[in-house]
């Protein structure tokens, strides 16, 4: 039997491990075990279909002076890790382009047209459909000239299998009873996306069905990788796996593993923060809402509301900006929400390439190693999907993947 490792245990990682095995491969998936470091944990768990457009696009280069973080919007730049996020933005700027933009909006539609299906096939066989809740989600405005300007904008965008209509008085309602401070004024409710109730524990469920369907999961980071004819790894316990095949879908962590192998990517952590409260006062049935003035996202999980946003560009283990928390926990209170004080805090990386495009694929050169990462804001939402491309290349079949080879940025 051809074996094949996987290093990268979160969503991605796990789905894509799990469909490897259903595919007929021996599967060992190296996961460093640190959980909370990845953005599989914090995030809003959001089935993004309505994001079928790259962020690489003309409209984001014109806004981006307005989004940054000291004029109050969620877009910073660590000016220690200037070395890291410059190159990266010259080149996110060539690829801003109305061309390459409609290209990659070809690209990125194929993806989220299929992804809440896979979702739910996904779910169905971890043997806990009831992860995954498709209920849409909400856009609402604080600001009647903010909500013109937002309805113009969705107006105007490519939203995949998603659609949207104004939301009714009675629609609003709940939100506002919750919001009672600052009452949104408007909204769209957008159908055809869903959302996890758990990222983790829609992780964990994953594993647990790859166990159970015969992979191992090898808890461990690693800290030497060759590459010949089979695939030969180094452990930093000391440990050491060998395989037939391999597949690097690290997240943020995989341009070092690629560079290893002698690829350059240029891969960039987007860091997001978010805070979370155990006991909050939202309904289990009201579903996700992105308060589009704040650039906050509201998403009730299992284990409480999670309330995330930011985009800060520098390296993936930076240390946390403390700022960026405080902001979030001042929009919540602005709102009236109610949240306790002992709010879990987190921050992660969102694995980002310039096109905003993922990385999907097989080494031209090595077609035994296998990639997928730089899913930005969509890890969650193309997890599933990507693991199913992923599964049927490794068997020669599917669809040809050329606008997510790595080597483009050769």
């Amino acid at each position: 039997m051809t074996s094949f490792i996987v290093i990268g245990g979160g969503l991605i990682g796990a789905a894509s491990a799990l469909r490897l095995q259903q595919a007929g491969f021996e599967v060992t998936l190296v996961d460093p075990g640190a959980e909370r470091r990845g953005a599989s944990f914090g995030n809003a768990g959001h089935i993004a279909v309505e994001q079928a457009e790259p962020l690489a696009s003309p409209a984001t280069v014109r806004a981006a002076a307005g989004m940054l973080f000291g004029l109050g919007g969620p877009l910073d730049f660590r000016w220690r890790d200037i070395d890291v996020w410059l190159p990266w933005a010259l080149r996110f700027l060539a690829a801003a382009n109305r061309e390459r933009f409609e290209a990659g909006s070809r690209a990125l539609g194929g993806l989220v047209a299929d992804a809440v299906p896979a979702w739910r096939r996904l779910a169905n066989e971890t043997g806990q459909p009831g992860l995954l809740r498709e209920d849409g989600h909400a856009v609402l405005w604080l600001d009647e000239a903010e909500a013109r300007r937002g309805r113009r904008m969705w107006a105007e965008t490519n939203t995949g299998p998603a659609s949207f209509r104004d939301m009714t008085s009675e629609d609003l309602a709940p939100y506002r009873g919750l919001m009672h401070a600052r009452p949104p004024v408007a909204g769209l409710k957008f159908h055809g996306t869903a959302r996890l109730r758990s990222p983790g524990e829609a992780r964990r469920a994953i594993l647990a069905a790859l166990k159970q369907c015969g992979g191992q999961v090898v808890a461990g980071s690693v800290a030497r990788l060759a590459a010949g004819p089979a695939i030969d790894i180094g452990l930093a316990d000391g440990g050491r796996l060998r395989a037939d095949r391999l597949l690097v879908c690290a997240g943020a962590w995989s341009s070092a593993l690629m560079r290893a192998l002698g690829v350059r990517v240029p891969l960039i952590a987007e860091r997001g923060y978010s805070i979370q409260t155990p006991a909050p006062a939202w309904p289990a049935e009201l579903p996700t809402a992105v308060i589009e003035d704040l650039s906050l996202v509201l998403a009730p999980h299992i284990e409480g509301l999670r309330c995330t946003s930011h985009v800060e560009l520098g390296r993936p283990e930076a240390p946390p900006d403390e700022r960026k928390w405080r902001r979030i926990e001042a929009q919540v209170r602005s709102l009236g929400l109610e949240f306790q004080p002992n709010a879990q805090r987190w921050v992660g990386p969102r694995p980002t390439l310039p096109d905003y495009l993922p990385a999907i694929g097989a080494l031209r050169t090595r077609p035994n190693i296998l990639y997928a990462f730089g899913h930005q804001h969509l890890g969650v939402t193309l997890a599933a999907i990507t693991a199913e491309r992923i599964a049927a290349l490794s068997q020669g079949e599917g669809p040809h993947l050329d606008a997510f080879a790595v080597e483009r940025f050769s």
